[in-house]
């Protein structure tokens, strides 16, 4: 079984969310959300649930409901220009997904692996042209990757990763099936969140990945809205990204990284920070991806102390 370390939804517009806060709450890191469908098909709730999920520090993704009887090139034009007006090809939103299954309600029934995997490469091909993102996600049954009705040896290279949908009841196991870019387990549609109302599908990640491993611009998160205002632009996104850094998978390495970073930071040694524990606190919640998770009064007495180091520096350089 892979190691099952982060959650995920996917949503469409068939799921309300009441609060995105309680969602994060729930462990949620990521959501893909259903942008589009043929050359027509907008969802009209993408907006409002990109917005909701990244104010409450959760990647938003989006994704591509793919058709075979709609050019796969204009489909994804059309993915590319609805998706972008959201921000979701912005470094640190997951990665687009298209998703690959027959919906036989709606007449739409893939008739041959051959057009499916032809879609999917264009899809790809496209997107990547048109944003210069280059991770993507492909989703899809066990059923199809096991008969190879999807086949990753057509499009996939390392940037794509797969997304496996077996209901199970295990998260995590894919039933003995498996490939080296196999990335996320839809383990449930019946799925219950706090602050989504209703049942909802739910993913976990595969091969020990971490949300840094499904997002654009590679492995670094976007700061969340949250710290973006709590900084109130000083010191600038920018500064304080250089020291987050949610590549490291090695306890150690990533201390070291952090306190390195620190030290660039506030011009001088971490050690005589006053607030150095608690500094340490915040990077050690974000390297395990749980920034939002720290308590309030810590996250705002960490601001305000390294605002405050900044502006002392400032007034004694002035003088």
């Amino acid at each position: 079984m892979a190691d099952a370390v982060e959650h995920l939804i996917d949503i469409s517009v068939y799921n309300s969310v009441n609060d995105w806060n309680a969602v994060r709450a729930d462990g949620i890191v990521g959501a893909s959300i259903k942008v589009s469908q043929q050359v027509n098909y907008l969802n009209p709730s993408c907006g409002a649930q990109v917005a909701g999920a990244r104010a409450a520090g959760v990647a938003p993704g989006g994704y591509h409901f793919g058709d075979p009887r709609v050019n796969a090139a204009q489909q994804a034009q059309f993915f590319v220009n609805n998706a972008r007006q959201f921000g979701l090809f912005d470094d640190g939103a997951l990665a687009p997904m298209y998703d690959a299954e027959n919906w036989e309600g709606g007449g739409l029934v893939w008739p041959s692996p051959q057009v499916l995997n032809s879609h999917i490469a264009e899809h790809i091909r496209v997107v990547r042209q048109e944003t210069g993102v280059a991770r993507h996600l492909v989703y899809g049954s066990l059923s199809w990757w096991q008969s190879r009705w999807i086949d990753p040896d057509v499009w996939a290279d390392e940037d794509v990763l797969l997304w496996v949908a077996v209901y199970n009841g295990q998260p995590g196991y894919l039933q003995g099936w498996s490939h080296p870019n196999d990335a996320l387990h839809q383990h449930t549609s019946d799925g219950i969140v706090s602050g989504i109302p209703g049942r909802v599908d739910k993913n976990v990640t595969l091969r020990g990945r971490r949300i840094g491993d499904l997002v654009n611009g590679g492995n670094d998160m976007q700061l969340s809205d949250r710290m973006l205002n709590a900084w109130g632009g000083t010191p600038t996104m920018e500064e304080v990204f250089r020291y987050i850094d949610l590549r490291s998978t090695e306890a150690a390495q990533a201390a070291a990284a952090a306190n390195a970073k620190l030290d660039a930071l506030l011009g001088r040694d971490v050690g005589t920070f006053a607030e150095a524990d608690l500094a340490q606190e915040l990077l050690t919640q974000s390297l395990s991806g749980k920034l939002d998770t720290l308590p309030d009064d810590q996250f705002d007495a960490l601001v305000k102390a390294v605002a405050a180091d900044q502006e002392r520096r400032a007034r004694t350089r002035s003088a």
